[in-house]
């Protein structure tokens, strides 16, 4: 195990000739100047921590145990399994908290959803060979003659540089995000809207607006909520939103207090008497019919065939279980 100031130094140097090495490769391909990642200095911490990373692999890995061609297809396989998942792991991070990647290898072929692909991770495993038997040897090799103080001072006034612009730009692009999301919801509940407005106006499902269904909600308010959670979640995995909108509306279209009257086995029949009012009101695609039927799986016993029959039935859950919860936390306020 190496000293703590070895991997900050290797963190530091590697950042900065990563940076230096995207940008004389993306500027040549560009035409013109471009100054990559995320901050706004002249860093790159994804290389200074993949060579942080690379550098625990290399010092774990046994050296002269194994065939030669054995070790080396070994290192070759975790060298591109550690730079590549570094790789995804970032791009998926960013895309989650950011709602956009800092790459996008669509174009490339064997790609997977614009975040790696072959011709990189390739490359990603020849620079990793490169940083072995060349980049390290010449960076230890270089902090070996640096002064100590100087360079371990150095070291930490970049990084603290570095994530103070790191942590700014963050900040910065998450409010930009939510600002953008804040519209873009706007524009989905107008959608949304526009989408159930039939239904709304429909004598029947007005009904549901008189029957209590959870402690703290008539039936058509919980029916509205899962509509919109089935919707959103379908758009945003490019599904069939408007089917799960209509059908989350209409799940729960029955006519009587479930708690005090009403059939026998209500949780097992209730979904085909739903499905049974909805019909007399509207036409229903094979996607809404499943929907409907099956949104009390595991109760229906045979399991929904869409995936936004699946999307509504988790929705219904996840809304149910909530409003219980808020009513232990009542319950326990009081």
């Amino acid at each position: 195990m190496r000293d703590l100031s070895v991997y900050l130094y290797l963190f530091t140097f590697f950042s900065l000739a990563g940076w230096c090495l995207e940008v004389i490769y993306r500027s040549l391909f560009a035409g013109r100047l471009i100054n990559p990642g995320f901050s706004k200095g002249p860093y790159l911490p994804l290389y200074g921590v993949a060579a942080v990373i690379l550098t625990l692999c290399i010092d774990a890995m046994p050296g002269g145990t194994y065939p030669a061609a054995l070790e080396f297809f070994a290192k070759a396989l975790l060298y591109g399994l550690v730079t590549t998942g570094i790789e995804l792991l970032t791009v998926l991070v960013f895309g989650r908290f950011l709602g956009r990647p800092l790459w996008d290898y669509s174009g490339e072929p064997l790609c997977i959803k614009g975040c790696v692909c072959l011709k990189y991770s390739i490359f990603w495993i020849v620079l990793a060979f490169g940083f072995e038997y060349l980049l390290l040897p010449a960076a230890l090799t270089l902090r070996g003659v640096l002064a100590p103080a100087w360079t371990d001072a150095f070291c930490a006034a970049v990084c603290v540089v570095l994530a103070i612009d790191f942590l700014w730009q963050f900040s910065l692009s998450v409010k930009q995000r939510y600002a953008r999301e804040d519209g873009g919801r706007q524009i989905d509940w107008l959608e949304f809207n526009h989408i159930l407005r039939p239904l709304l106006d429909s004598p029947e499902v007005k009904r549901l607006a008189d029957y209590k269904h959870h402690w703290n909600k008539n039936r058509l308010e919980h029916s509205l909520e899962v509509a919109w959670h089935g919707y959103s979640v379908c758009k945003r995995l490019g599904l069939d939103y408007a089917a799960a909108a209509r059908a989350g509306l209409l799940h729960d279209l029955f006519f009587y207090d479930w708690l005090t009257e009403g059939p026998r086995l209500h949780g097992f029949r209730h979904p085909r008497i739903s499905l049974a009012n909805a019909r007399t009101i509207t036409s229903l695609s094979a996607r809404e019919r499943d929907i409907i039927r099956k949104h009390m799986w595991p109760l229906t016993v045979v399991p929904p065939r869409y995936p936004e029959a699946w999307i509504v039935c988790m929705a219904d859950t996840y809304c149910g279980i909530k409003d219980y919860v808020v009513l232990s936390r009542k319950l326990n306020e009081g």
